[in-house]
């Protein structure tokens, strides 16, 4: 597929993703003002940030359903014999990173009354409750309405100096996600609306796939790894071992590897923008390969933006 190709499949495919966004839109908003749903002068009046949840229904109260300030609350909580922590962030930032603790300490903040976290063998699990997550169009403008008023809900995990763990799974919402200083076995995340950041993150494999936001790893090692990232930049700095796979999409992509040129399979695969090599810039029409054999490899999709690799032979 040459450039020219590429440049009417990226465009028709953002078209068709507007396309699709402005149909779906005006289907659901045609729908809510219709049933009476919702009305542009008088949704917000005398609303509390809150999510109106389909399991409270109080046909004589006007506001039925609706959670108020007073049910989102901060809370404290300890584990130990974790070894997996499985999250679903829903509306909130969530922060992970080691410390000076004994245990396992989990810090909620602004977060809802019914947000389950609970131990289950050795594996933390943070989840919203069913109810939660199964609402109706009758609570889609109160859950963004909350979303945006709650901006300073966020879940923090604290972990010991010596803690590795097997597992980390990370379901994104709407909200930034941070590691720090954390080592595992395999990190799995899955980014809604918000920045993905790391420092000093080690996991023998890694499965990244991006949502709306930048992903930023700095002085961090992964293994096997495969990075898909969606609308934003994706920015890592470290070491890639085994065989890594980044598939590029809208946003510049810019790695600074800890080992030499030499010692990756390189297969890049051009999209719309330019590829730096050690600070120059190389031309192909496809596909560009080298070093086979070499004892990691590293394959980059591109997308819609620049890619820049640096190994340590250029530093």
């Amino acid at each position: 597929m040459n450039t020219q190709q590429k440049f009417v499949k990226y465009l028709a495919t953002t078209l068709a993703i507007l396309l699709i966004a402005a149909i779906i839109g005006g289907i659901v908003t045609s729908v809510l003002f219709l049933t009476g749903v919702y009305s542009p002068d008088s949704h917000y009046q005398g609303h509390h940030s809150g999510i109106l949840i389909t399991d409270s229904f109080d046909s004589s109260n006007k506001n039925r359903g609706r959670y108020t300030a007073t049910d989102f609350s901060d809370r404290e909580l300890s584990f130990s014999g974790i070894q997996n922590i499985k999250l679903d962030a829903s509306i909130y930032s969530v922060y992970l990173k080691k410390d000076d603790v004994n245990e396992i300490q989990v810090e909620l903040h602004n977060v809802y009354n019914g947000y389950i976290v609970k131990q289950d063998g050795n594996t933390l699990i943070l989840e919203e409750p069913n109810s939660f997550r199964n609402f109706s169009l009758n609570n889609l403008f109160d859950l963004l309405d909350n979303a945006n008023k709650q901006r300073n809900a966020s879940i923090h995990i604290t972990v010991p100096q010596d803690f590795t763990a097997k597992e980390v799974e990370l379901n994104g919402g709407v909200g930034n996600i941070e590691l720090e200083k954390l080592a595992m076995e395999h990190l799995d995340i899955d980014a809604g609306v918000g920045d993905i950041k790391g420092f000093q993150v080690t996991a023998s494999s890694a499965d990244i796939d991006g949502g709306t936001g930048n992903i930023k790893f700095t002085s961090s090692a992964f293994g096997n790894a495969e990075i898909d990232s969606g609308v934003g930049n994706v920015i890592f700095s470290g070491t890639l071992q085994g065989h890594t796979s980044i598939n590029c999409g809208v946003g510049n992509t810019e790695l600074s590897l800890s080992d030499s040129r030499e010692n990756y399979y390189l297969s890049l695969e051009k999209g719309l923008g330019t590829m730096t090599l050690n600070g120059n810039k190389i031309k192909f029409d496809d596909t560009y390969t080298e070093n086979p054999g070499a004892p990691y490899s590293l394959e980059v999709s591109g997308g819609v933006g620049n890619i820049t690799i640096d190994f340590a032979d250029s530093f």
